[in-house]
């Protein structure tokens, strides 16, 4: 959701977009939650889910911050799975073939 606004805002002072890996909490979080573990996987649900220190408020520092504590969390379970490179996520997000909580 975020990235698009990064985009048009780096396009509009003229800057060079980086080529860096992306990934969305979303489909992160859907690879390794069920809908018994969360109703959707919005930010303010999941930072409920995995209890971080910071409530999201549609404010781009807080959210950045929920957003690294969930990705914490996201990324615990990752290790349980025997998934810890950016290319090991990138290869397990990719095997999926539906998602398991609602967006």
């Amino acid at each position: 959701f975020d990235l698009g606004f990064l985009k048009a805002a780096a396009s509009q002072h003229n800057y060079p977009w980086p080529r860096y890996k992306v990934f969305d909490t979303v489909r992160l979080a859907r690879s390794v939650l069920s809908k018994d573990d969360v109703i959707d996987c919005k930010l303010s649900t999941l930072s409920a889910y995995f209890r971080t220190t910071t409530t999201p408020n549609h404010r781009a520092l807080d959210d950045a911050r929920a957003t690294v504590e969930v990705l914490h969390g996201i990324f615990e379970r990752y290790g349980s799975l025997d998934i810890t490179t950016v290319e090991d996520v990138e290869a397990f997000t990719r095997r999926l073939k539906r998602p398991k909580a609602s967006g």
